[in-house]
């Protein structure tokens, strides 16, 4: 986990966030953050490695999916109850 991230607006203005569950995953020589907070994982623009990556961290942290294909997200199981 990462926590912050950080990035230059077109006029040089530093945008910052911050978050415990924020962190960054490499694949294919490719960046993705992930953003795991009030049981939900999110992610800029997943593509299908992405997406696959978030459903094992949700179903590593016992989360359930709810909703269906890209819309999909994941809660923890007693909010489901």
């Amino acid at each position: 986990m990462v926590g912050k991230a950080e990035a230059h607006s077109p006029s040089g203005q530093v945008i910052r966030y911050t978050s415990e569950g924020l962190a960054r995953w490499s694949h294919g020589g490719e960046l993705a953050g992930f953003d795991l907070r009030i049981g939900c994982i999110s992610s800029k623009n997943p593509d299908k490695d992405v997406a696959l990556k978030m459903l094992a961290i949700a179903n590593r942290a016992r989360c359930a999916r709810r909703g269906r294909g890209p819309k999909q997200i994941a809660v923890p199981d007693q909010a489901l109850r």
